[in-house]
């Protein structure tokens, strides 16, 4: 996986994200904090020497929709539903 490239990758039947976060994306996580869990940093949810790589599993919790990336109002990823 390249710099600023993600790859989808199935695990149990469903869908993994593998991305190698850019620079500007470390970045824009460190300035802004972890959007999702405000009283953990994103340095404490990763490995030390690993922080560019982001692994979630991604599938909705509302219907199982496949989210897509760089987009919806914030530029990260998108449920259609």
């Amino acid at each position: 996986v390249q710099e600023g490239q993600q790859v989808v990758i199935k695990w149990q039947g469903k869908p993994v994200f593998v991305r190698y976060r850019t620079p500007a994306e470390l970045k824009k996580v460190i300035d802004e904090g972890a959007v999702g869990s405000p009283a953990q940093t994103d340095a404490e949810r990763t490995k030390e020497g690993h922080e560019k790589y982001l692994v979630v599993i991604g599938s909705c919790t509302h219907l199982g929709c496949v989210p897509t990336f760089n987009a919806g109002e914030y530029g990260g990823w998108f449920c259609p539903c």
